[in-house]
């Protein structure tokens, strides 16, 4: 989450202004942080799917390197 929060301080140079997107944020991705693991789980397949659809060169270099297992 500290990245988050980095990132739009650097980017919005105000703290106050930060810390209200910053809850906005972690109250939008709160389900990422499940002990369930779903909703993580479920974003990792949507991205397995994007890339098999978008750049099937890409997603064939991770799975010749048996890196597509991590995305799964």
């Amino acid at each position: 989450m500290n990245e988050y929060a980095s990132t739009l301080l650097f980017v919005m140079r105000d703290e106050s202004l930060t810390y209200i997107c910053f809850c906005s944020i972690m109250k939008r991705i709160r389900a990422n942080f499940a002990t369930d693991g779903v909703a993580i789980a479920t974003k990792f397949h949507h991205l397995k799917v994007l890339l098999q659809a978008v750049d099937p060169v890409y997603w064939n270099f991770l799975e010749n390197c048996d890196a597509g297992m991590l995305i799964d």
